[in-house]
């Protein structure tokens, strides 16, 4: 093991704390400088660190409902720029679809009939507007909705097509859905993916999500005609190396009309999955699973724990980074029908952290309609919020503390307490005293970064199955920068 020297760190931390925010803890809210009625800001939401991409896919700024996306620095407030569509495209809902990864921004608008009607458009910006590259598959036809999701991880950006049809030998699967591979820095087609059991309108493409070499695909509309289960939906794993499906996850419990894959997360080898129609908490109430997108095992169901019921629509959005995932459920009904909320998740245990519901929210928000979390700041979209002046369904966003990978101990917890997994929202002296000791000790719970990756790689949270001075540092690290 290298040495790094951290002689007497328990006296030298001891009684030191530096972030207060609880998980709940309401940061503040973001609305776009020329805000107007019917723009549904916040009806998508990306973030990379503090940085956030927000999508107002109804802004008539460019034209009729062209849409538009707005830049933040998430913990500050402070707009730092507008992403305009490349062409000012009426209905064409620019900013539907928004991920965000480095300095890159992935916007889509699947209403765009610059090639054919409906049959959507995806472009790559710079974080000043420019942009990067336009993105456009081969075979692109009316009606496809390419643009309705994307994601983006390093070069590698996916987006989804779910009206796509699928061309096989015996003839085509109608609607099957696809997801198309680009190079985001030169906008070159590298794959199309399908489900290598392609069902007629399965809405394979309806959300995607990537981080590294595995991507994963929701199909909310998948049939098992054996079993009766109607829209059960299900979500495939792909393997960006191979270009192959590597599983089909489908939950344990799936019934009929659970739209299982309606909204997919990853981070590292956990993929967090949304059935907003499952009747955990009753009908329609809503639910989300966790699962080891290597080994394609289900690991957790979530819900609302203290307060669900029906109609609430949990899983509509999800968000998940390292051990942290956000849930949206944009039909909560706390503060009035339609009010929404979301959900903070701590994925060690699966135990809910804190619920996200702003004391200003109102019915008929819509809040949780989209879902972002970094280890800095989760973000909670409500685009059909009223930011009042007649600005009606103008739309914000709500920031709260991220997903930040070192506070993983309970406030004072001592050394080995079963609570250590139980985050209390607050990166304190036990914390980091917690990974210490498991660093000196070689335990593997230290062991969350890549050997010598550089600090903010996109492989950190990947263990490399040694621990080692990389790892300790990065938590130390993270804890003088007062993360979250």
């Amino acid at each position: 093991m290298p040495v790094l020297r951290v002689v007497a760190c328990g006296v030298c931390l001891a009684g030191v704390s530096l972030a207060a925010e609880a998980p709940g803890d309401l940061l503040g809210r973001l609305t776009a400088d020329d805000a107007a009625g019917s723009d549904l800001f916040g009806s998508a939401i990306g973030v990379g660190g503090v940085v956030a991409a927000v999508g107002a896919p109804w802004s008539d700024r460019a034209g009729e409902d062209a849409g538009a996306v707005y830049l933040f620095n998430a913990l500050t407030g402070d707009q730092l720029g507008t992403i305009a569509p490349p062409h000012a495209q009426a209905l064409g809902h620019f900013g539907d679809a928004v991920a965000i990864d480095g300095r890159r921004v992935v916007v889509g608008a699947h209403n765009d009939d610059a090639v054919a009607l409906n049959a959507g458009a995806a472009w790559v910006f710079a974080l000043d507007g420019g942009l990067l590259a336009p993105l456009m598959p081969d075979d692109v036809t009316e009606r496809d909705g390419f643009g309705l999701s994307v994601g983006i991880s390093g070069r590698s950006v996916i987006v989804g097509s779910p009206g796509s049809d699928e061309h096989h030998p015996g003839g085509s699967t109608v609607d099957a859905g696809a997801v198309y591979v680009f190079d985001a820095e030169t906008g070159e087609q590298l794959a199309r993916l399908a489900a290598d059991d392609p069902q007629e309108s399965a809405a394979f493409g309806w959300s995607v999500a990537i981080d590294g070499d595995y991507a994963i695909v929701g199909a909310w509309n998948d049939h098992d005609y054996h079993s009766g289960v109607i829209e059960g939906g299900a979500a495939y794993v792909f393997n960006l190396r191979t270009g192959r499906q590597v599983h089909k996850l489908i939950p344990a419990d799936r019934a009929s009309w659970d739209r299982f894959g309606k909204a997919v997360a990853i981070s590292g080898r956990t993929a967090v999955i949304g059935a907003p129609q499952d009747q955990a908490n009753g009908s329609y109430s809503g639910s989300a699973y966790v699962f080891d997108v290597v080994s394609g095992a289900q690991v957790f169901k979530l819900w609302a724990e203290d307060d669900g019921a029906a109609w609430e629509n949990f899983g509509h959005s999800v968000a998940v980074v390292g051990d942290v995932a956000v849930v949206g459920a944009n039909q909560d009904e706390d503060l009035g029908a339609g009010t929404g909320s979301a959900y903070l998740f701590d994925l060690n245990g699966g135990q809910q952290i804190a619920k996200l519901l702003p004391a200003s929210a109102a019915g008929g928000d819509g809040l949780g309609q989209a879902v972002a979390v970094s280890t800095r700041c989760a973000i909670v979209g409500a685009g059909w919020a009223d930011l009042g002046s007649g600005l009606v369904d103008a739309g914000a966003a709500y920031v709260y503390p991220g997903g930040c990978t070192a506070d993983l101990t309970t406030q004072n917890a001592p050394v080995g307490d079963p609570a250590y997994g139980a985050p209390d929202g607050r990166l304190t002296a036990a914390d980091i005293q917690f990974y210490v000791n498991a660093w000196v000790s070689g335990d593997e719970v230290a062991d969350l970064t890549t050997q010598n990756a550089p600090s903010g790689n996109a492989l950190d949270g990947v263990p490399d199955g040694r621990v080692s001075a990389i790892d300790l540092n990065y938590y130390v690290n993270l804890w003088l920068a007062g993360c979250p």
